[in-house]
């Protein structure tokens, strides 16, 4: 029954308890501009095992230490397997997660079958909610490629309103055995993980086979008979997943015919280790992601009107907080013209620009970042989680930085876009602010 929601149970490498201390790490593709918080992550583990020693933070790719940093971490993870730093667990991992805005955020730990997700535009089982960006994956698979183990920062999402696949563990967790329990680095939270029985387990499995009926899933989103079914929507670290993909693609590529058949119901790389959430849980928040440019060579706003005459509105407000709150009234209300923030030194503006043929304003001015006539007027783009960073980065250089604030995305619509309009403009929500993303912990061989 497992194969057929393209779910595993999964062999978990998890730290013995005297190794736990300074483990957990956020996901290596966080603080991207930030690198005073690896450095303080560093300063904070010191000579302790921890998951910050095999992941290569991905502010640090295509630098000049890369390739040294990839040697280190492979040799890291063999050190670690081979000191007996693990324990190793064959089940499901119910976990809880405590963040600085919510109080409980539930999740399980379990492996996801590759052959079912695909980054493209196939409606796969397993789907992107957001474009993948191919030229992400190459720099992702030079560690992923030589890597012994792995360990999720992906979020991915079922819609399970009726809430009978995790939530029901809750209820039981004080019977399950405790894995662990654990304080997060430079106050992220706190998780704890609890060992699912295998009766539990299959619970799960069946709940998961009502979500994937094929005419539960047509009556339920509105579409024809037929439609191919979306079980598991990836929710956040979209790139990590396909990187796996693309390894394991790369993997299958060397089977001989021989080994073929074999290798493909064995390899511990066809399957990948993710952490599974109901998109109806109280703790998961979906928040906007901001954009900063860097060095830009001419204003923004200028470059904005001589793209689209006569079409492009601004008004000034007095502060960040109050351009939000428009930001926010006006994604509600407007359809023909979409709305975003504009932040430069000392200046809050609330823009608007032609919708076009874009349902969310995040899509119409990604589409003009990214489009050749204006791609080459500024050095560089980032992905920006928090007001307060958006700010801190402007203030770098407030003559050539600036920012586009966007509005958040209602949750309960994302399942239904996708299936409907197929995957949103890249990075158009968060689930969560930085520190609030998923911490590495548990771990898995993918290698035989």
């Amino acid at each position: 029954m497992a194969d057929k929601v393209f779910f595993k149970v999964p062999k978990v490498l998890l730290p013995k308890p005297e190794f736990r201390s300074k483990w957990a790490t956020v996901a290596c593709d966080q603080f991207t501009s930030e690198p005073e918080y690896w450095e303080s992550a560093k300063k904070e583990v010191g000579d302790k095992p921890s998951m910050l020693n095999i992941v290569l933070p991905e502010l640090y790719l295509d630098t000049p230490g890369e390739e040294e940093m990839i040697v280190n971490i492979v040799k890291t993870m063999k050190d670690y397997c081979d000191r007996g730093i693990f324990d190793e667990t064959e089940a499901l991992v119910y976990l809880e997660r405590k963040t600085r805005h919510a109080e409980r955020r539930r999740g399980l730990i379990c492996a996801l079958d590759l052959e079912a997700y695909s980054y493209s535009n196939d409606p796969s089982p397993i789907r992107p909610t957001e474009m993948t960006i191919v030229e992400r994956i190459p720099p992702r698979l030079r560690v992923r490629s030589k890597a012994l183990i792995e360990s999720p920062h992906i979020l991915v999402l079922i819609d399970d309103p009726e809430r009978r696949v995790i939530e029901p563990i809750t209820a039981a967790k004080e019977k399950m055995e405790k894995l662990y329990d654990e304080e997060l680095m430079l106050g992220a939270g706190h998780i704890t993980g609890y060992k699912v029985p295998s009766d539990m387990t299959q619970t799960i499995i069946s709940e998961l086979t009502r979500l994937s009926d094929p005419t539960r899933f047509a009556q339920k989103y509105g579409v024809d008979a037929g439609t191919p079914t979306l079980l598991y929507a990836v929710g956040d670290g979209n790139h990590s997943l396909a990187t796996a993909k693309k390894s394991w693609d790369d993997i299958k590529a060397t089977f001989t015919p021989e080994e073929r058949e074999k290798q493909m119901k064995i390899h511990p790389a066809r399957y990948c280790l993710i952490e599974l959430n109901n998109i109806f849980d109280e703790g998961i928040e979906f928040e906007p992601i901001h954009r900063v440019l860097f060095d830009i060579k001419k204003p923004l706003i200028d470059s904005l009107k001589k793209a689209y005459p006569n079409k492009i509105t601004t008004e000034a407000f007095p502060s960040l907080a109050a351009l939000k709150v428009q930001v926010e009234k006006r994604a509600l209300t407007s359809k023909d013209v979409h709305h975003f923030g504009y932040v430069g030194s000392n200046e809050f503006l609330l823009v608007g620009m032609p919708a076009g043929e874009h349902t969310l304003p995040v899509g119409a001015i990604q589409s003009f970042l990214d489009s050749p006539e204006y791609k080459s007027e500024y050095a560089k783009i980032d992905y920006i989680h928090g007001d307060d960073v958006v700010l801190s980065l402007i203030d770098q250089d407030p003559k050539k930085n600036c920012g586009i604030v966007l509005p958040m995305m209602a949750k309960d619509s994302l399942f239904t876009t996708v299936i409907k309009n197929g995957r949103l403009p890249r990075k158009t929500f968060s689930m969560g602010e930085a520190d609030e993303k998923r911490f590495y912990f548990e771990c898995r061989k993918i290698v035989p």
